[in-house]
Protein backbone atom coordinates (compact mmCIF):
# COMPACT_ATOMS: atom_id res chain seq x y z
CA UNK A 1 0.00 0.00 0.00
CA UNK A 2 1.28 3.45 -0.66
CA UNK A 3 2.35 5.70 1.74
CA UNK A 4 1.02 8.90 -0.16
CA UNK A 5 -1.55 10.05 1.86
CA UNK A 6 -3.42 12.08 -1.51
CA UNK A 7 -3.76 8.48 -2.93
CA UNK A 8 -4.65 7.15 0.68
CA UNK A 9 -7.68 9.35 0.70
CA UNK A 10 -8.60 9.32 -2.85
CA UNK A 11 -8.88 5.33 -2.94
CA UNK A 12 -10.51 5.21 0.94
CA UNK A 13 -13.23 8.07 -0.30
CA UNK A 14 -13.88 6.23 -3.57
CA UNK A 15 -14.00 3.03 -2.31
CA UNK A 16 -16.72 4.33 0.59
CA UNK A 17 -19.09 5.62 -2.89
CA UNK A 18 -18.95 2.40 -4.23
CA UNK A 19 -20.17 0.97 -0.77
CA UNK A 20 -23.17 3.48 -0.86
CA UNK A 21 -23.76 2.35 -4.52
CA UNK A 22 -23.95 -0.79 -3.47
CA UNK A 23 -26.60 -0.14 -0.70
CA UNK A 24 -28.80 2.01 -2.55
CA UNK A 25 -29.01 -1.15 -5.28
CA UNK A 26 -29.10 -3.48 -1.95
CA UNK A 27 -31.88 -1.80 -0.99
CA UNK A 28 -33.69 -1.38 -4.07
CA UNK A 29 -33.48 -5.41 -4.73
CA UNK A 30 -34.78 -5.77 -1.17
CA UNK A 31 -37.81 -3.61 -1.51
CA UNK A 32 -38.90 -5.05 -4.99
CA UNK A 33 -38.37 -8.75 -3.23
CA UNK A 34 -40.33 -7.75 -0.11
CA UNK A 35 -43.09 -6.31 -2.17
CA UNK A 36 -44.04 -8.97 -4.66
CA UNK A 37 -42.85 -11.73 -2.51
CA UNK A 38 -45.15 -10.68 1.09
CA UNK A 39 -42.10 -11.08 3.00
CA UNK A 40 -41.63 -9.31 6.53
CA UNK A 41 -40.39 -5.71 6.18
CA UNK A 42 -38.35 -6.02 9.19
CA UNK A 43 -36.53 -9.04 8.79
CA UNK A 44 -35.77 -7.99 4.84
CA UNK A 45 -34.28 -4.42 6.62
CA UNK A 46 -32.52 -6.46 9.23
CA UNK A 47 -30.68 -8.51 6.70
CA UNK A 48 -29.76 -5.90 4.57
CA UNK A 49 -28.40 -3.61 7.84
CA UNK A 50 -26.50 -6.71 8.44
CA UNK A 51 -25.09 -7.41 5.17
CA UNK A 52 -24.13 -3.72 4.99
CA UNK A 53 -22.66 -3.97 8.85
CA UNK A 54 -20.70 -6.87 7.57
CA UNK A 55 -19.63 -5.37 4.25
CA UNK A 56 -17.66 -2.69 6.63
CA UNK A 57 -15.96 -5.35 8.58
CA UNK A 58 -14.28 -6.85 5.58
CA UNK A 59 -13.43 -3.38 4.17
CA UNK A 60 -11.72 -2.74 6.95
CA UNK A 61 -10.12 -6.10 7.37
CA UNK A 62 -8.60 -5.05 3.61
CA UNK A 63 -7.14 -1.71 4.86
CA UNK A 64 -5.45 -3.80 8.13
CA UNK A 65 -3.82 -6.45 4.95
CA UNK A 66 -3.05 -3.64 2.95
CA UNK A 67 -1.01 -1.75 5.38
CA UNK A 68 0.39 -5.06 7.17
CA UNK A 69 -1.13 -4.66 10.33
CA UNK A 70 -1.53 -7.97 10.55
CA UNK A 71 -1.18 -8.17 14.72
CA UNK A 72 -4.38 -5.75 14.52
CA UNK A 73 -5.65 -8.00 12.32
CA UNK A 74 -5.82 -11.22 13.90
CA UNK A 75 -7.48 -9.03 17.14
CA UNK A 76 -10.35 -7.60 14.64
CA UNK A 77 -10.86 -11.35 12.74
CA UNK A 78 -13.03 -13.07 15.59
CA UNK A 79 -14.41 -10.23 17.35
CA UNK A 80 -18.19 -9.90 15.03
CA UNK A 81 -18.64 -13.18 15.20
CA UNK A 82 -17.13 -13.25 19.17
CA UNK A 83 -19.99 -10.95 19.67
CA UNK A 84 -22.67 -12.31 18.16
CA UNK A 85 -22.29 -15.67 20.47
CA UNK A 86 -22.11 -13.14 23.14
CA UNK A 87 -24.66 -11.05 22.87
CA UNK A 88 -27.11 -14.24 21.57
CA UNK A 89 -26.27 -16.46 24.69
CA UNK A 90 -26.52 -13.51 27.19
CA UNK A 91 -30.08 -13.00 25.38
CA UNK A 92 -31.07 -16.10 25.94
CA UNK A 93 -29.99 -16.34 29.45
CA UNK A 94 -31.73 -13.27 30.40
CA UNK A 95 -34.49 -14.30 28.63
CA UNK A 96 -37.73 -15.64 30.15
CA UNK A 97 -38.84 -17.26 26.72
CA UNK A 98 -37.40 -18.98 23.72
CA UNK A 99 -35.37 -16.56 21.50
CA UNK A 100 -37.70 -15.84 18.25
CA UNK A 101 -36.63 -15.39 14.84
CA UNK A 102 -36.50 -11.88 15.00
CA UNK A 103 -34.44 -11.76 17.79
CA UNK A 104 -32.05 -14.20 16.46
CA UNK A 105 -32.20 -12.45 13.00
CA UNK A 106 -31.65 -8.62 15.04
CA UNK A 107 -28.63 -10.00 16.84
CA UNK A 108 -27.07 -11.42 14.16
CA UNK A 109 -27.51 -8.35 12.07
CA UNK A 110 -26.69 -5.29 14.44
CA UNK A 111 -23.86 -7.16 16.66
CA UNK A 112 -21.21 -6.13 14.14
CA UNK A 113 -21.57 -2.66 14.70
CA UNK A 114 -20.07 -2.58 17.32
CA UNK A 115 -16.77 -3.94 15.98
CA UNK A 116 -16.72 -1.11 13.47
CA UNK A 117 -15.77 1.26 16.45
CA UNK A 118 -13.11 -0.56 17.46
CA UNK A 119 -11.74 -0.64 14.11
CA UNK A 120 -10.51 3.21 15.10
CA UNK A 121 -8.84 1.97 18.19
CA UNK A 122 -7.04 -0.80 16.84
CA UNK A 123 -5.35 0.90 13.56
CA UNK A 124 -3.12 3.92 13.46
CA UNK A 125 -5.11 6.59 12.23
CA UNK A 126 -2.04 8.44 11.76
CA UNK A 127 -2.05 6.29 8.01
CA UNK A 128 -4.80 6.99 7.29
CA UNK A 129 -7.28 9.81 5.08
CA UNK A 130 -10.62 9.93 4.11
CA UNK A 131 -10.60 12.47 1.45
CA UNK A 132 -9.49 13.26 -1.89
CA UNK A 133 -9.91 15.60 -4.79
CA UNK A 134 -13.09 15.37 -6.01
CA UNK A 135 -12.49 14.38 -9.91
CA UNK A 136 -9.57 12.20 -8.72
CA UNK A 137 -12.45 10.21 -6.74
CA UNK A 138 -14.91 10.89 -9.31
CA UNK A 139 -12.49 8.82 -11.47
CA UNK A 140 -11.39 6.18 -9.27
CA UNK A 141 -14.82 5.85 -8.35
CA UNK A 142 -15.92 5.05 -12.14
CA UNK A 143 -12.48 2.29 -12.18
CA UNK A 144 -13.54 0.49 -8.72
CA UNK A 145 -17.32 -0.02 -10.21
CA UNK A 146 -15.89 -1.01 -13.62
CA UNK A 147 -13.86 -3.99 -11.54
CA UNK A 148 -15.96 -4.81 -9.10
CA UNK A 149 -19.12 -4.89 -10.29
CA UNK A 150 -19.03 -8.52 -10.64
CA UNK A 151 -17.77 -8.94 -7.29
CA UNK A 152 -20.84 -7.04 -6.38
CA UNK A 153 -23.15 -9.24 -7.91
CA UNK A 154 -21.40 -12.12 -5.89
CA UNK A 155 -21.59 -10.60 -2.87
CA UNK A 156 -25.13 -10.02 -3.47
CA UNK A 157 -26.05 -13.92 -4.55
CA UNK A 158 -24.41 -14.97 -1.82
CA UNK A 159 -26.32 -12.50 0.67
CA UNK A 160 -29.22 -13.88 -0.81
CA UNK A 161 -28.44 -17.50 -1.22
CA UNK A 162 -26.75 -17.86 2.64
CA UNK A 163 -30.23 -16.73 3.96
CA UNK A 164 -32.62 -17.96 1.53
CA UNK A 165 -33.70 -20.97 3.78
CA UNK A 166 -35.25 -18.15 6.50
CA UNK A 167 -37.53 -17.04 4.23
CA UNK A 168 -38.71 -20.61 2.74
CA UNK A 169 -39.30 -21.52 6.33
CA UNK A 170 -41.27 -18.48 7.24
CA UNK A 171 -43.26 -19.01 3.70
CA UNK A 172 -44.08 -22.20 4.44
CA UNK A 173 -43.38 -22.68 8.34
CA UNK A 174 -44.36 -21.11 12.15
CA UNK A 175 -41.58 -18.78 13.43
CA UNK A 176 -40.60 -21.48 15.50
CA UNK A 177 -39.03 -23.32 12.65
CA UNK A 178 -37.11 -20.11 11.55
CA UNK A 179 -35.87 -19.49 15.17
CA UNK A 180 -35.12 -23.26 15.45
CA UNK A 181 -32.95 -23.03 11.79
CA UNK A 182 -31.95 -19.38 12.84
CA UNK A 183 -30.66 -21.09 16.29
CA UNK A 184 -28.71 -23.60 14.46
CA UNK A 185 -26.68 -21.44 12.51
CA UNK A 186 -25.32 -19.60 15.30
CA UNK A 187 -22.57 -21.99 16.40
CA UNK A 188 -20.55 -22.42 12.49
CA UNK A 189 -20.01 -18.35 13.57
CA UNK A 190 -16.58 -20.55 14.97
CA UNK A 191 -16.61 -21.60 11.19
CA UNK A 192 -16.73 -18.08 9.93
CA UNK A 193 -13.94 -16.64 12.50
CA UNK A 194 -11.55 -19.99 10.88
CA UNK A 195 -12.51 -18.98 7.30
CA UNK A 196 -11.19 -15.85 8.39
CA UNK A 197 -7.58 -17.04 9.82
CA UNK A 198 -7.14 -19.17 6.81
CA UNK A 199 -8.22 -16.17 4.33
CA UNK A 200 -5.30 -13.73 6.80
CA UNK A 201 -2.93 -16.58 6.26
CA UNK A 202 -3.17 -17.64 2.69
CA UNK A 203 -4.49 -15.07 0.76
CA UNK A 204 -1.97 -12.34 0.75
CA UNK A 205 0.88 -15.17 -0.57
CA UNK A 206 -1.36 -15.91 -3.02
CA UNK A 207 -2.03 -12.90 -4.32
CA UNK A 208 1.95 -12.20 -4.51
CA UNK A 209 2.41 -15.44 -6.29
CA UNK A 210 -0.20 -15.39 -9.25
CA UNK A 211 2.62 -14.23 -11.82
CA UNK A 212 4.40 -17.31 -10.20
CA UNK A 213 4.85 -21.29 -10.73
CA UNK A 214 4.47 -21.64 -7.17
CA UNK A 215 0.91 -20.04 -7.28
CA UNK A 216 -0.27 -24.05 -7.76
CA UNK A 217 1.96 -25.58 -5.21
CA UNK A 218 1.48 -23.03 -2.51
CA UNK A 219 -2.43 -23.71 -3.48
CA UNK A 220 -2.29 -27.07 -2.79
CA UNK A 221 -0.76 -27.06 -0.03
CA UNK A 222 -3.21 -24.72 1.43
CA UNK A 223 -6.17 -27.02 0.50
CA UNK A 224 -4.17 -29.93 2.52
CA UNK A 225 -3.91 -27.72 5.50
CA UNK A 226 -7.96 -27.30 5.13
CA UNK A 227 -8.49 -30.73 4.84
CA UNK A 228 -6.52 -31.14 7.92
CA UNK A 229 -8.59 -28.48 9.91
CA UNK A 230 -11.75 -30.26 8.74
CA UNK A 231 -10.67 -33.55 9.45
CA UNK A 232 -9.67 -32.69 13.09
CA UNK A 233 -13.28 -30.68 13.15
CA UNK A 234 -15.04 -33.49 11.89
CA UNK A 235 -15.72 -35.25 15.02
CA UNK A 236 -17.28 -31.90 16.91
CA UNK A 237 -20.54 -32.88 15.14
CA UNK A 238 -21.09 -35.64 17.45
CA UNK A 239 -21.43 -32.95 20.71
CA UNK A 240 -24.05 -31.16 19.26
CA UNK A 241 -26.36 -32.40 21.71
CA UNK A 242 -24.06 -31.17 24.67
CA UNK A 243 -22.92 -27.68 22.67
CA UNK A 244 -26.49 -26.96 22.52
CA UNK A 245 -27.31 -27.68 26.00
CA UNK A 246 -24.76 -25.36 27.71
CA UNK A 247 -25.48 -22.43 25.24
CA UNK A 248 -29.21 -22.26 25.55
CA UNK A 249 -30.16 -24.10 28.45
CA UNK A 250 -31.70 -26.99 26.06
CA UNK A 251 -34.40 -24.58 24.70
CA UNK A 252 -33.89 -25.88 21.13
CA UNK A 253 -33.63 -29.40 20.92
CA UNK A 254 -34.79 -29.47 17.42
CA UNK A 255 -32.18 -27.47 16.60
CA UNK A 256 -29.61 -30.38 17.13
CA UNK A 257 -30.38 -32.57 14.04
CA UNK A 258 -30.32 -29.56 11.69
CA UNK A 259 -27.00 -28.97 12.91
CA UNK A 260 -25.77 -31.63 12.27
CA UNK A 261 -27.07 -32.02 8.77
CA UNK A 262 -25.62 -28.39 7.95
CA UNK A 263 -22.10 -29.40 9.59
CA UNK A 264 -20.48 -31.34 7.13
CA UNK A 265 -21.43 -28.62 4.81
CA UNK A 266 -19.45 -26.39 6.29
CA UNK A 267 -16.60 -28.68 6.70
CA UNK A 268 -16.67 -28.77 2.82
CA UNK A 269 -16.37 -24.96 2.74
CA UNK A 270 -13.43 -25.20 4.56
CA UNK A 271 -11.75 -27.29 2.37
CA UNK A 272 -13.03 -25.75 -1.06
CA UNK A 273 -12.42 -22.13 0.42
CA UNK A 274 -8.36 -21.95 -0.61
CA UNK A 275 -9.50 -21.92 -4.12
CA UNK A 276 -12.04 -19.19 -3.82
CA UNK A 277 -9.55 -16.98 -2.43
CA UNK A 278 -7.10 -18.13 -5.48
CA UNK A 279 -10.19 -17.18 -7.37
CA UNK A 280 -10.28 -13.65 -5.99
CA UNK A 281 -6.32 -13.43 -6.13
CA UNK A 282 -6.04 -13.99 -9.71
CA UNK A 283 -8.80 -10.97 -10.60
CA UNK A 284 -11.52 -13.53 -11.67
CA UNK A 285 -14.69 -11.80 -9.78
CA UNK A 286 -16.64 -12.25 -12.83
CA UNK A 287 -16.42 -16.48 -12.33
CA UNK A 288 -17.19 -16.04 -8.61
CA UNK A 289 -20.29 -14.37 -9.67
CA UNK A 290 -21.21 -17.08 -11.77
CA UNK A 291 -20.61 -19.62 -8.80
CA UNK A 292 -22.42 -17.19 -6.40
CA UNK A 293 -25.59 -17.57 -9.14
CA UNK A 294 -25.03 -21.07 -9.48
CA UNK A 295 -25.86 -21.57 -5.97
CA UNK A 296 -28.61 -19.41 -5.66
CA UNK A 297 -30.16 -20.90 -8.22
CA UNK A 298 -29.87 -24.52 -7.32
CA UNK A 299 -30.68 -23.59 -3.63
CA UNK A 300 -34.08 -21.76 -5.11
CA UNK A 301 -35.23 -24.83 -6.45
CA UNK A 302 -33.94 -26.96 -3.86
CA UNK A 303 -35.41 -24.85 -1.25
CA UNK A 304 -39.10 -25.22 -2.64
CA UNK A 305 -38.94 -28.99 -3.10
CA UNK A 306 -37.80 -29.82 0.13
CA UNK A 307 -39.06 -27.23 2.31
CA UNK A 308 -42.06 -27.53 2.42
CA UNK A 309 -42.01 -31.24 3.35
CA UNK A 310 -39.22 -31.54 5.74
CA UNK A 311 -38.92 -28.26 6.98
CA UNK A 312 -35.77 -27.13 9.09
CA UNK A 313 -34.01 -30.61 7.85
CA UNK A 314 -35.42 -29.93 4.57
CA UNK A 315 -34.19 -26.38 4.80
CA UNK A 316 -30.52 -27.71 5.89
CA UNK A 317 -30.73 -30.09 3.04
CA UNK A 318 -31.34 -27.51 0.38
CA UNK A 319 -28.26 -25.68 1.74
CA UNK A 320 -25.96 -28.26 1.38
CA UNK A 321 -26.96 -29.63 -1.63
CA UNK A 322 -27.28 -26.53 -3.19
CA UNK A 323 -23.83 -25.96 -3.06
CA UNK A 324 -22.43 -29.23 -4.66
CA UNK A 325 -22.71 -27.77 -8.13
CA UNK A 326 -20.66 -24.76 -7.34
CA UNK A 327 -17.91 -27.09 -5.60
CA UNK A 328 -17.29 -28.79 -8.67
CA UNK A 329 -17.58 -26.23 -11.31
CA UNK A 330 -15.21 -24.75 -9.13
CA UNK A 331 -12.94 -27.45 -9.11
CA UNK A 332 -13.37 -28.09 -12.58
CA UNK A 333 -11.58 -24.44 -13.42
CA UNK A 334 -8.40 -25.10 -11.57
CA UNK A 335 -7.94 -28.66 -12.95
CA UNK A 336 -9.04 -28.39 -16.59
CA UNK A 337 -8.71 -24.48 -17.49
CA UNK A 338 -6.44 -22.96 -15.16
CA UNK A 339 -2.98 -23.19 -16.89
CA UNK A 340 -0.06 -21.96 -13.81
CA UNK A 341 2.47 -18.93 -14.96
CA UNK A 342 5.86 -20.64 -16.04
CA UNK A 343 7.99 -18.32 -14.34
Amino acid sequence: MTEDKRKIGVLLASSLWVKWAALFLLVLVTGVAVYFLKENALAAFLLVFGSFVLSFNSYFESIFVSFGQYHALSIWYPLPNLIRILILYLADQFSDHALGHLDILGIFSVAPVFTIVLFFLLFPRGKLNWAGDKEEVRQQTRELISFNRYAFLASLFAIVSDRMELFFLNKYHSNEAVAAYGVALQPFSGFVILFSVLNSMIYPKLSRLTENKEFTSYLGKSILVAVVFALALGPWVLLGDWVFSALFSGKYPESVPVFQLLYPNYLFQLVFSPLGMALFALGQPRLLAILALVRLIFGLVLDNLLIPEYGTMGAAGAFFLGQIPSWFLLSGYFLAYYKPSAK
